[in-house]
């Protein structure tokens, strides 16, 4: 057999991502983002936000952005200032975020226990509502936020800041056991008993 004979004509379709996107931690859609600022249609542009990431107000204060270190535009005058633009929309769509809210539907019949209520473990009870788990989220301290609500100096990152963002991702419903010490309080054996999954985001 030749190898013309061999070769087909299929194609393979590779989705191209821009740089921005690509550099982003969470893959947000930054292209798109962007363009609805520029149009002005900022409940839009943080709907974009809280899709890949739920920690959007926190982001708009203390992120590194890197997406900025890989933005084209540098190459013309100066990169886009996406992190500056988070801030902006979530500061000028509280009212909007607020309304936004709503429990989300259980649809799956399974119990997940978290533990640690840091980025990781709300993030990850953050969608997991989403998807129609039952999340419950242990947490030692009587303050939820892990290390953004401990560690971070309040200059950097006002704990009202914080806070709209745990009140948007506990508004699905998601159950919070606070000063409730895993190992101590309650053990993991105690954990596997009551629920089909346990995650440890303990930092």
């Amino acid at each position: 057999m030749s190898l013309s004979g061999a070769m087909t004509d299929e194609r393979v379709e590779v989705e191209l991502k821009p740089p921005c996107v690509v550099s982003c931690p969470v893959e947000t859609d930054t292209r798109l983002f962007a363009q609805m600022v520029s149009e002005g249609r900022y409940e839009e542009a943080l709907e974009i936000l809280l899709r890949a990431n739920p920690f959007s107000s926190v982001c708009g204060r203390i992120c590194h952005h890197p997406c900025e270190g890989s933005c084209r535009r540098k190459k013309v005058d100066s990169p886009v200032s996406l992190r500056m633009l988070k801030r902006f929309v979530v500061e000028n769509t509280r009212d909007y975020r607020k309304s936004r809210t709503r429990r989300a539907k259980s649809k799956i019949n399974k119990r997940i226990a978290i533990v640690g209520s840091g980025p990781a473990g709300l993030t990850a009870a953050n969608d997991l509502a989403y998807e129609g788990y039952s999340v419950t989220v242990f947490e030692k301290s009587r303050s939820l936020g892990g290390m953004l609500c401990l560690a971070l100096p309040r200059y950097r990152l006002p704990y009202s800041v914080l806070k709209e963002d745990i009140e948007d991702i506990l508004s699905l419903g998601i159950d919070i056991k606070a000063g409730c010490e895993v190992g101590k309080d309650i053990t993991i054996s105690e954990l596997k008993k009551e629920y089909d999954a346990i995650l440890i985001a303990t930092g």
